[in-house]
């Protein structure tokens, strides 16, 4: 829970002290538990929500609970940049310490709306900078593992010195992939903030989800699923299949009836759906090419 540390002196020099006054400092700190790492936080109700804290230096302006706008429910929270004329002050809101062990991989999200006001050269302006850190020390350490900033972190196109309100078109789903520091019993999610007065900053919906990988899947790296099926047939690969070139579905003729192909680097997924309703039942093979290995797989339609 929350304390508050004191530490004081008593008889300095084995006499009383004379003066009192300045004898005595007090600190407040939390203290928690790791909680397991399927967090959800839509900042609905309490603000910061138990664990949750804010690093707010300056005792200015940081990163507040709002009703302005929202991606989801009523309420998110903002930083106000477009009036903080103090450029380069950090602010960081830190999520409670998390667990996470025997998973295949996690994953931090939330949605992000995000304004500038500068226009012209831009590379001689100063920007709102978002980043996020992972902690595995309590945030005596960090490690970052994402940062935006001017055109990058913006959501919107247009620019203005009123203070950014969002629309519900101008709000961005991120996504960061945290499986590096999987397993760990404690870590810690830290938003930072760097003004540089350009506008405001709302987040909403912050997540961290972790995924289990289907055993026969991790063990066979090449699944489809259903298998039979009547309509939709699912392609999964494990790891992602960076050098995948071809993935193709044959009838028992040998005739190609779907095909996906991909250039070098450019494969964004590990999972693919074929819809095979309209094809006669039977029996069909899925082939995968990665690299110069070549993977295949029986499909019944019924």
């Amino acid at each position: 829970g929350d304390f508050i540390l004191k530490a004081f002196t008593e008889l300095p020099n084995g006499v009383p002290d004379e003066e009192p006054s300045n004898d005595t400092e007090f600190k407040a700190f939390m203290y928690y538990l790791p909680i397991e790492a399927n967090i959800q936080e839509g900042f609905e109700n309490e603000y910061p929500a138990k664990g949750w804290d804010i690093i707010n230096a300056d005792n200015s302006y940081t990163w507040e609970k709002t009703m302005s706008a929202s991606y989801s429910g009523s309420s998110s929270i903002r930083i106000r940049n477009s009036i903080n004329t103090t450029i380069g002050t950090k602010d960081a809101l830190r999520s409670p310490d998390f667990r996470i062990a025997a998973v295949d991989s996690a994953f931090v999200t939330f949605q992000l709306a995000a304004s500038n006001y500068s226009v012209g050269n831009r590379t001689q302006s100063t920007w709102d900078t978002l980043e996020v850190f992972i902690s595995t020390d309590c945030g005596l350490t960090r490690t970052r593992v994402y940062k935006k900033w001017g055109e990058q972190l913006a959501t919107t196109s247009a620019t203005s010195r009123t203070a950014f309100i969002p629309s519900a078109e101008q709000w961005r789903s991120e996504k960061i992939n945290i499986t590096d520091f999987v397993p760990s019993d404690r870590l810690m999610v830290i938003v930072s903030n760097t003004s540089g007065n350009q506008n405001d900053i709302y987040l909403d919906d912050f997540a961290v989800s972790t995924v289990l990988v289907n055993p026969n899947l991790k063990k066979e790296g090449f699944l489809v699923s259903p298998n039979p099926t009547e309509d939709v047939i699912r392609v999964q690969f494990y790891p992602h299949p960076k050098e995948l070139s071809r993935l193709a579905i044959y009838n028992v003729q040998g005739q190609v009836v779907k095909q996906l192909s991909f250039a070098s680097g450019m494969v964004n997924s590990s999972q693919f759906e074929f819809d095979l309703s309209q094809y006669p039942t039977g029996i069909y093979i899925v082939k995968a090419v990665l690299g110069t290995k070549i993977l295949t797989k029986k499909v019944v339609v019924k």
